[in-house]
């Protein structure tokens, strides 16, 4: 099981946010982008989990996959609480 992400920490705000509004675009028109969730690096090794990059072929040069390691169902479940308890959402204000 893998979560894709976006490797951010060298991003400004304003170039993070674009990211997920070109995702939107991309993936999710019609819907409406509310921000991020940011998720430290250390916390995925912590819990077992490897952050590999995976930049489609140099189109989307900061995305990467979170994998989770191989086990029971139960267990990639409560990763996946965890790394969302620990996550901090930004939110986004559009330009006016």
């Amino acid at each position: 099981m893998q979560l894709s992400v976006n490797r951010i920490s060298t991003l400004s705000l304003d170039k993070v946010h674009e990211l997920g509004v070109l995702h939107r675009d991309e993936y999710q028109r019609g819907l409406t982008y509310h921000g991020f969730a940011q998720i430290v690096a250390r916390l995925c090794f912590d819990l077992n989990c490897q952050v590999q990059k995976d930049d489609y072929g140099g189109t989307k040069p900061y995305h990467a996959n979170i994998i989770y390691p191989v086990g029971q169902k139960e267990d990639t479940q409560e990763i996946a609480v965890q790394l969302a308890f620990h996550a901090e959402f930004i939110q986004y204000t559009p330009p006016v």
